[in-house]
């Protein structure tokens, strides 16, 4: 007879905690994105008169420096998870929502790109609170609250628009 032995699973605490601590230099530069989450018709100065080559130069930047602080948002939520700081996890996952979220409107398949990988970015810290049972049922609400408003074919008929209309220019 085989003995069955449980693997050992790594203590996360440690990694978490470095994982925070070498973040931390990079929250001045989420304060100004935080701060103008707050601004629902927020846009971005995108000159949409250019056609095809309104995501080049300062465009692009954009896109890169939102999929950055998504990807950001993300790994410090899961390492908040990880910590037991579900408040602070929450936020970062909902901060990170709403950077995706402001992109929605954008006609242009890269930025709908670029929003779908910070979803999905997001969705990581979510899946590992669920994993590990540590999400309360008021942060439960509101996760299911924000990812049931989502409506992906919804949102792609602008982006399908736009894209027509740039061909068509």
């Amino acid at each position: 007879s085989k003995e069955v032995v449980a693997p050992i699973l790594p203590d996360t605490t440690n990694s978490a905690a470095a994982i925070l601590s070498s973040l931390a230099p990079y929250e001045p530069a989420l304060a100004p994105l935080r701060a103008a989450a707050e601004r629902p018709q927020a846009r971005y100065p995108i000159e949409y008169d250019a056609g095809w080559t309104a995501l080049s130069g300062r465009g692009y930047w954009i896109l890169i420096s939102l999929r950055q602080a998504g990807h950001l948002l993300s790994l410090r939520a899961s390492a908040r998870v990880a910590l037991g700081e579900t408040d602070a996890a929450l936020r970062d996952i909902l901060l990170a929502l709403r950077l995706a979220d402001t992109l929605r409107l954008e006609p242009f398949a890269t930025a709908h790109h670029v929003r779908t990988e910070m979803l999905l970015f997001a969705v990581q810290p979510v899946w590992e609170g669920f994993a590990a049972h540590a999400w309360n049922r008021s942060q439960i609400d509101e996760l299911r609250r924000r990812f049931g408003a989502m409506d992906p074919l919804r949102d792609s008929q602008r982006e399908f628009r736009g894209e027509t209309y740039l061909m068509m220019d």
